[in-house]
């Protein structure tokens, strides 16, 4: 069967502008997702934007209200605040002031060195960090070395054993 081609001129315009109104759908179909897209971005940003000004101050208003009782005497029966330090390679410290004191008086003493090192003492294999709680008239500093487990370990040295961290 043969079309005239009036006929075949007819079929090949409305194909023509089927397909030209398909496109014209998909593209403003495209068109309304981008939209769609740039209006939830623009939306999502503002929640970003109040959720960052609301945690902001919510940390704002924590750091306004007072320590808790225990900590305010901790800190007040602290004599220096807690500044970062160094412990030193090869550098003596031991568990309480009374024992890194008893140290010092026998370093001359191989076998009461030994002891010590038993019963508390020991001597860094490398540099740790500490925090320093205290420090005495006599160049001794209680410090808290930073473990990176639970619990850090307050042990005593004395002050040449530190390096300043600025």
């Amino acid at each position: 069967m043969t079309l005239a081609p009036e006929e075949q001129q007819r079929i090949y315009e409305e194909e023509k502008a089927r397909s030209e109104a398909q496109d014209r759908i998909t593209q403003e179909k495209a068109q309304e997702q981008a939209q769609v897209k740039k209006a939830l971005a623009r939306k999502n940003g503002k929640r970003m934007a109040i959720a960052v000004g609301i945690f902001s101050a919510v940390v704002w208003l924590l750091s306004l209200l007072p320590e808790p009782r225990e900590k305010q005497s901790l800190h007040q029966k602290q004599s220096m605040t807690r500044d970062v330090s160094t412990l030193k390679t090869g550098r003596a410290v031991c568990v309480s002031k009374a024992l890194l004191e008893e140290l010092a008086a026998h370093q001359q003493d191989v076998q009461a060195v030994e002891r010590l090192l038993q019963s508390g003492c020991l001597f860094t294999e490398g540099a740790m960090l500490v925090s320093v709680l205290a420090v005495e008239p006599s160049g001794i500093a209680k410090v808290r070395v930073f473990t990176g487990k639970k619990q850090d370990v307050e042990l005593w040295t004395t002050l040449e054993s530190l390096q300043d961290q600025k």
